[in-house]
């Protein structure tokens, strides 16, 4: 395997460019399968993949962000903008995570739907008691939490 090493970054045997930056680049021309490794202080790995070939450089269109969960990501009260049985997506460029908090009605049924696929969630409480159910939602994937019972939701957070 041969390699090179210039200002523009390591470039490796399959021709793709390996570089550290602070910040996801914003200009110049890229080729699809570079890596461009986020420049931390904490250790982390993150960085961004090249999707395209050009000189476009919009994350999700052009670039993938990648990194461990949480890495980069902080929860967000979404409970203002959210409600049981609608179908939000993950517009993000990584994955989120759902966590949702339901005051129970009566004979109760939950059900976590993501990319269409049913996830059965906790539901064999007493009326009035409260649960929560996490989930992690992939990039670009829908997802809803319907109930039955009567059912009320009382916090909804969003790990992204």
């Amino acid at each position: 395997m041969t390699t090179s090493l210039s200002d523009a970054g390591l470039q490796l045997a399959s021709g793709n460019l390996l570089n550290v930056a602070a910040a996801m680049p914003v200009s110049g021309n890229f080729t699809a399968g570079d890596i461009v490794l986020q420049n931390t202080t904490t250790g982390e790995v993150a960085g961004w993949k090249r999707l395209t070939t050009g000189s476009g450089n919009v994350l999700g269109t052009d670039w993938l962000a990648f990194g461990a969960l949480g890495i980069g990501q902080t929860f967000q009260d979404m409970t203002a903008s959210r409600a049981l049985g609608t179908t939000y997506t993950n517009t993000t460029a990584r994955p989120i995570l759902v966590a949702i908090t339901v005051t129970y009605g009566s004979g109760t049924t939950m059900t976590m739907m993501i990319g269409g696929v049913s996830i059965p969630a906790d539901g064999s409480h007493a009326a009035t008691e409260r649960t929560t159910n996490t989930f992690i939602i992939p990039p670009g994937m829908t997802y809803s939490y319907s109930t039955s019972g009567g059912d009320t939701l009382y916090k909804w957070a969003e790990l992204r």
